[in-house]
């Protein structure tokens, strides 16, 4: 991934190649789930200028991402597609409820390395194995849900047995125990299954 500072003069080069302001891509740079979407239409449209000269949407409404100009008098528009991994918003979810449960584990006075998670996901599904997981803006309400809370305090009452509880609402269970001195254990079933593989930045030429 491109640092800020690069990321900022690519946009640069691809606003004097266009000679106009790229509003679009400026908003989804902005975003966290649109960001790499935009740095891809901004390399992409680098490239192509390299043969010709380029508009970005020149169009209205449905307009193609880029319309390019050959020497030729030959015009090309070119659709550019960010595929993202399956299920990387479960993936990005994953990683921040575990450092949730490590907070919470540290703030109740507690080593991080006594508690170890498990995401599971639903074998049922067709689509892969589905994890079922807290919004990112729901932190507070799944620390303080009953689960949580019941694990929690089951280890203040008794800190040296093993303790485990999985989650009646969400793909997750949680361990203790006493005497591990780390590092970190997440494990869970995979998000894809064996025959599937995440897809990958594609370029689309019509």
């Amino acid at each position: 991934m491109l640092k800020e500072d690069q990321v900022a003069e690519l946009l640069a080069r691809c606003e004097a190649i266009t000679k106009t302001s790229l509003n679009q891509i400026r908003g989804n740079l902005r975003q966290a789930e649109s960001r790499s979407a935009a740095i891809w239409d901004l390399l992409v449209l680098e490239e192509v200028s390299r043969i010709g000269s380029v508009e970005y949407e020149p169009g209205e409404n449905a307009s193609r991402d880029i319309l390019l100009s050959l020497e030729t008098g030959n015009k090309i528009w070119i659709e550019v597609a960010f595929l993202y991994r399956r299920f990387w918003k479960q993936e990005k979810a994953s990683g921040a409820i575990s450092k949730w449960i490590m907070d919470e584990a540290q703030r109740r006075g507690m080593s991080p390395y006594t508690v170890s998670y498990s995401f599971e996901g639903d074998r049922a599904n067709l689509a892969g194995l589905l994890r079922h997981l807290p919004n990112l803006h729901e932190k507070m309400h799944f620390l303080s849900g009953a689960d949580v809370k019941e694990f929690f305090d089951k280890i203040k009452q008794q800190r040296n047995i093993d303790h485990e509880s999985k989650h009646s609402e969400f793909s997750l269970k949680l361990t203790y125990s006493p005497n591990r001195s780390g590092p970190n254990i997440m494990t869970g079933g995979g998000l894809f299954r064996r025959h599937q593989r995440p897809s990958r930045n594609t370029l689309f030429i019509e």
